[in-house]
């Protein structure tokens, strides 16, 4: 049994990976997921593997929008978007 190896991808990476298995397969990744028969036929690594990066994806995309999410909470509003036009302004706008 050869030694695990660890290996950190980025999110363009794992699209990639799991696009070529996409491809080896002829199906998409919702189908692989969805039919247990369909993965059953699949060589018992690559379903590891497959399922392994879709799950890898999954979480690199939740921790983005946490970074994402948590940057913008900090981020100060400019004085242009915390502007609040005089009530004859908002008026015309509604109107147009």
């Amino acid at each position: 049994m050869s030694p695990i190896r660890e290996e950190f991808v980025t999110l363009a990476e794992v699209d990639e990976l799991i696009r070529k298995f996409e491809e080896k397969y002829s199906i998409s990744t919702i189908e692989f997921l969805r039919n247990a028969e369909l993965r059953a036929s699949i060589p018992e690594d690559d379903v590891f593997q497959w399922e392994a990066f879709e799950a890898h994806r999954n979480e690199l995309l939740r921790t983005g929008e946490e970074l994402r999410s948590a940057y913008l909470s900090t981020v100060a509003k400019s004085p242009e978007e915390s502007y609040d036009p005089p009530a004859a302004e908002k008026q015309s706008l509604l109107a147009a």
